[in-house]
């Protein structure tokens, strides 16, 4: 994809998310959901803007969810048959474990959610999994994670 054509398809993706922000009646910006949600990159990866692109973005969202569902899984119950999960898993002890259990449980309520959506077409209920996506990690998941990944890479350091 030459420069020209990434400039274009930013420019489209701009202004297709300021028609379904108005659509849809979310609070969220397009920088703020870009910055936690890798937005511009899910478009140049994928090398277009949907037609539905609020569905493009809650994918997007849900993908990043299922992500880190699975990294922090490994700290709960690691894969025998790999070193770095069991070793991982050792450097977080049983509070930590029980955050991490909980950051699990939340990821897995937004991604059904989103999940819902898909299914149900709700435009209103669209509206609330993007704003309350980027609300909950502005002020729970950034600082949690933030917090277990300095613990995990303390434990490498050492």
């Amino acid at each position: 994809m030459t420069k020209v054509n990434k400039e274009e398809l930013l420019k489209d993706l701009e202004k297709e998310f300021e028609k379904i922000k108005k659509k849809l009646g979310f609070k969220s910006s397009f920088d703020d959901i870009d910055r936690i949600f890798f937005i511009k990159e899910l478009i140049l990866l994928r090398g277009y803007v949907s037609p539905d692109l609020s569905r493009q973005i809650r994918n997007g969202i849900i993908d990043i969810y299922y992500s880190w569902i699975n990294y922090l899984q490994s700290f709960i119950i690691p894969n025998p048959n790999s070193v770095i999960n069991l070793m991982e898993a050792k450097m977080i002890n049983g509070d930590d474990k029980k955050r991490i259990s909980d950051i699990i449980k939340k990821f897995a309520y937004l991604a059904s959610f989103g999940n819902i959506i898909t299914l149900s077409k709700d435009k209103k209920q669209e509206s609330d999994f993007i704003d309350l996506s980027v609300e909950k990690w502005n002020d729970y998941f950034k600082q949690d994670l933030t917090n277990i990944m300095k613990k995990i890479n303390e434990g490498w350091k050492n």
